[in-house]
């Protein structure tokens, strides 16, 4: 007999399988969706039991804002993606830009409002042809304190770098298909917001956006 709590601490807390509480007692996994129909415990769909199998711990645990300065970089960095991020994704959160400042803000936003956990973000670099890419990862990764490790392959270009100043193209990203519906549900509210607060002036309405 599996009892209630055990099936809500395995389940929902564990966020283990059917077949692996099965295992674990000696049930097949109807015996023990037939424990939790009988104690009423909701099963998960098939797209969140494959959500889970491929992430068995969460990669982010989103932050209660209490400043104004969070909240002003919760819409910062919602902005920021709307106009640099990757948008045909299923479960990527990537902006791409050669702006320091700006890649910090972006990682600030991730860490600090989403609270991803830091060593699940990738970098990629992208810079030309004639110029270190290794040299240049290095850079980078002092600049925004992301470890080597987290950094992907250095991508080439066909072009000639002629700006003495120019330190490549890089993409910050944290994938997780969960991440990206709250941000583009976050953005969606920011738009609609700033839209009703346009027309309570008098003002045209002219934000607009694809983000779903």
């Amino acid at each position: 007999m599996l009892t209630e709590k055990h099936l809500r601490q395995e389940y929902y807390g564990k966020r283990r399988s059917l077949n692996q509480i099965g295992s674990e007692h000696g049930l097949s996994p109807g015996s023990v969706a037939y424990w939790m129909d009988k104690y009423g415990l909701k099963r998960r769909s098939v797209s969140e039991g494959v959500y889970y199998r491929c992430n068995p711990e969460e990669c982010f645990q989103i932050r209660e804002l209490s400043s104004d300065e969070e909240r002003l970089l919760k819409a910062v960095g919602l902005v920021i993606h709307w106009c640099e991020g990757l948008q045909k994704t299923n479960s990527r959160v990537a902006i791409t830009n050669t702006n320091l400042d700006m890649l910090k803000l972006w990682k600030a936003f991730l860490l600090d409002i989403f609270g991803v956990n830091s060593s699940k973000l990738r970098v990629h670099l992208y810079v030309h042809h004639n110029q270190d890419g290794e040299a240049l990862k290095r850079y980078w990764s002092e600049a925004l304190q992301i470890p080597m490790a987290q950094f992907d392959a250095v991508s080439y270009t066909k072009k000639t770098c002629r700006q003495l100043n120019y330190k490549g193209t890089v993409r910050i990203a944290a994938n997780n298909v969960k991440l990206l519906s709250q941000l583009r549900q976050w953005l969606k509210e920011l738009i609609e917001s700033l839209n009703g607060g346009l027309r309570l002036t008098g003002k045209a309405s002219v934000l607009k956006t694809d983000a779903r």
